[in-house]
């Protein structure tokens, strides 16, 4: 019986701690039984505060990887509805990188379906004409815009959702990605000791292929000074370098 009062107890805690946290995050939107009512709203939802901004390289991907999508989470602040509703995303004057050129153009609306409090929506990045831009890297900044179903007026704020993990609602993210090929931090060692030629795209690419792209396995294999690792790479670094690539 103990038992049972106790978990009861804690049960009643938890909910005031959660009330009292919906009251300091929508301070004012909410009834006196606890219900929003306040504007329907949209936001980008993160777990942390760094994610806001995202990273992307093409640089070590394979020449013929010519797009990217990332998936951004864009969350309701606000009630259900049984209508889809419509919001939008643009692109911030910020951003450096060009519509249509290093990413897929915005479209006018995205839809949040009848009964959906989340939705991941798609933004895709271009390859092809990076190196053009006159930059090591681009940034698309995204802005979500008001519109007749959601508002956005929503400042940087982190509030307990579920199982009480932290989630920051933003109406403002940033992606920043690039096409760098740089050399691997292990180029240089293999190049010592192994025989393989200075580092390109297309050299790391066929090292990759000889060793079944399981390239990185096997420098943690070396790492450990497993020999049956050190011989394979070894016979895959002579091989780069008699192909004449």
């Amino acid at each position: 019986m103990k038992k049972i009062l106790s978990k009861i107890q804690l049960a009643i805690l938890a909910l005031i701690g959660f009330s009292a946290c919906s009251q300091v995050d929508y301070d004012g939107e909410y009834s006196k039984d606890g219900f929003y009512v306040g504007d329907n709203k949209v936001a980008f939802v993160f777990t942390a505060v760094a994610d806001t901004t995202q990273a992307y390289s093409f640089g070590l991907k394979s020449l013929d990887t010519l797009s990217h999508t990332s998936y951004i989470r864009v969350k309701l602040v606000g009630n259900l509805s049984q209508q889809d509703r419509e919001f939008k995303i643009v692109a911030d004057p910020s951003s450096t990188a060009k519509a249509g050129v290093h990413y897929t153009a915005l479209p006018d609306k995205f839809v949040l379906p009848a009964n959906t409090s989340l939705v991941r929506v798609p933004i895709e990045l271009i390859r092809k004409d990076m190196n053009k831009a006159g930059s090591d890297s681009l940034t698309l900044v995204l802005q979500l815009v008001p519109t007749n179903d959601f508002k956005t007026n929503l400042t940087q704020f982190v509030r307990l959702g579920d199982y009480d993990q932290p989630f920051v609602y933003t109406p403002k993210m940033k992606i920043v990605f690039d096409n760098k090929a740089n050399a691997p931090s292990y180029w240089e060692f293999f190049q010592s000791y192994y025989g393989l030629p200075p580092f390109t795209l297309k050299r790391y690419l066929y090292l990759q292929e000889l060793l079944d792209n399981k390239l990185d396995e096997y420098v943690n294999r070396i790492n450990a000074y497993d020999s049956d690792a050190m011989g394979r790479v070894y016979m895959a670094c002579q091989q780069v370098a008699a192909s004449g690539i």
